[in-house]
């Protein structure tokens, strides 16, 4: 729960199966989608909810919603990342490519002002070369 009355609803289930260690190359990709997601939160609502929808996984672009007015910034606790090949989101199949569960610490800003913090889990996939993400739902 996010303080201020506010919450992150994140999909599906914490972890299935055995996480195993990510491979270095993966690694910096992921690294570059937390830098970018963040970069973009930095420049304002719209900026960031264009990028949710550009890196939303292509099996689930139907499912997206919106940030509701805030951005977010995100910081990985980067010792913490798995693959997590058993993970599915709620209501849909396994996704395609490399799913990774990560720790992340989440900041919630809206028109610059912190409204809450909260630690959580992330899943992230490893696709063609690319990074996707589920997108976050804002709820208040």
């Amino acid at each position: 729960m996010i303080s201020g009355g506010c919450a992150v609803v994140t999909v599906g289930p914490a972890t299935t199966g055995m996480a195993q260690p990510a491979a270095g190359s993966d690694r910096a990709l992921i690294a570059g989608y937390f830098d970018r997601l963040n970069a973009t939160g930095a420049t304002g609502v719209a900026m960031q909810q264009a990028f949710f929808a550009r890196t939303q996984h292509p099996d689930y672009r139907a499912n997206g919603c919106g940030l509701g007015g805030w951005t977010v910034r995100e910081r990985p606790a980067w010792p913490t990342l798995r693959r997590d090949p058993g993970w599915t989101p709620s209501g849909g199949g396994r996704p395609r490519g490399v799913v990774y569960l990560i720790a992340v610490a989440i900041t919630v800003r809206e028109g610059g002002h912190t409204v809450g913090d909260q630690i959580g889990a992330e899943h992230v996939v490893v696709l063609d070369g690319g990074v996707y993400g589920f997108a976050p739902c804002m709820k208040a």
